[in-house]
């Protein structure tokens, strides 16, 4: 049996957190492993704790079982960000409310602002931070961060990738929530699971400070063009034994993850997509991915400047791909935005640790059939091959 314990070993050490730790060959024993609650959970006695942390390590992890109360290993959320002040103290809030703060691990992905990396520094001793040290989206690759998914796969039952704009929430009863996902997932074992993004119509309400309001409501689009687009392009909620198999955690559009859903993979689980931000916030997340992609050079970020610098290099052609994608993002921006269109339907991030029924929401997705869109996707992907 594998006696290594690189997971728990970084999560507890801070100083050991490193991207070659995540394959560490070391032994260590976390001190909140709880023998009898274990014992509990899987079923079976044990002869001794040493036998039932490795039989935990080995066999309990990746059946997210419990190991303390109130702890699992059901569901772990990989954040992939960089400088996200704003959004990043909600989402952490957020999300560690469904997993707990051991399950939260955070990718920094060449984070310069000071005010993010300082909130950075603020959970670094309960979630697992860790610099990225390739271009971000090549995260969504098992097969291009092997020692990082062999990680994942040891250390859960499912998985997921989400950015700072993006909120996971579960629907089930008529009513979303957020506090019964743990449990839904433990309880079932479907390979995929299809989170259908949500789109917010208009941007959300900001305090005094110019930050995000998250005690306003905010509207959501139901409309059935918009459940089509959510469940084509939202993220998948991954089976740990299935991640090499799926080769992109990510979009749900990815190829082999949609060949593994079912009925039963699609209407669950929704996540809030916060697409439209004030135009200030709106530019400058979209400045960072040209930062990223060598477009924009770092600390190129007053308005004027960015928008000569990109309709220069469009005028002279030296724009492709992502990067032309994200400039003429960027340049489209508008101080004042578009009117929302479509079926609206309030909802309050900060009440969804409880449970939220909504009539708007529930007849929207009533009138939705999500496995008749499913076969249309499935049967768009094999055209496609």
């Amino acid at each position: 049996m594998e006696r290594f314990d690189p997971y728990f070993f970084m999560l507890e050490n801070e100083g050991e957190r490193t991207w070659s730790n995540c394959a560490a060959a070391v032994e260590h024993r976390t001190p909140d492993f709880d023998v009898a609650h274990y014992q509990l959970a899987r079923g079976k006695t044990f002869d001794s704790p040493e036998n039932a942390y490795l039989d935990w390590l080995n066999v309990g992890r990746r059946l997210g079982l419990e190991y303390a109360a109130g702890r699992n290993t059901c569901l772990k959320i990989v954040l992939k960000a960089k400088d996200e002040p704003e959004l990043f103290p909600q989402w952490f809030k957020h999300h560690s409310a469904i997993v707990g703060e051991n399950n939260i691990i955070i990718l920094d992905c060449g984070s310069e602002d000071p005010e993010y990396i300082e909130m950075l520094d603020g959970v670094r001793s309960r979630a697992l931070v860790l610099s990225y040290p390739h271009y971000y989206d090549r995260i969504h690759s098992p097969n291009s961060n092997v020692e990082f998914f062999r990680l994942i796969e040891a250390n859960c039952k499912y998985a997921t990738i989400l950015d700072a704009d993006e909120f996971l929430i579960m629907y089930e009863g008529a009513c979303l929530s957020t506090g019964r996902i743990a449990s839904f997932l433990q309880s079932c074992e479907d390979d995929v699971h299809a989170g259908t993004w949500l789109f917010n119509q208009e941007p959300p309400s900001s305090t005094q400070e110019s930050r995000i309001d998250w005690s306003v409501p905010i509207s959501f689009d139901v409309g059935q063009g918009a459940l089509r687009v959510g469940l084509n392009s939202g993220k998948s909620i991954v089976r740990s034994d299935k991640l090499f198999y799926v080769k992109h955690l990510g979009h749900n559009t990815a190829r082999n993850a949609l060949g593994l859903m079912t009925d039963q993979s699609v209407g669950a689980f929704f996540i809030l997509h916060l697409k439209s931000l004030n135009p200030e916030l709106r530019r400058r997340r979209l400045a960072q991915h040209l930062i990223t992609r060598g477009v924009l050079s770092s600390g190129c970020n007053r308005h004027a400047d960015v928008q000569k610098i990109l309709e220069e290099k469009i005028q002279e052609g030296r724009l492709k791909g992502a990067e032309l994608f994200y400039s003429k993002l960027y340049l489209a921006v508008r101080d004042s935005p578009a009117k929302p269109g479509g079926r609206g339907c309030l909802l309050n991030l900060e009440a969804l640790s409880g449970s939220v029924c909504s009539t708007a929401f529930h007849d929207a997705i009533a009138g939705f059939d999500f496995s008749a869109y499913l076969a249309t996707m499935k049967r768009r992907a094999a055209e496609q091959l």
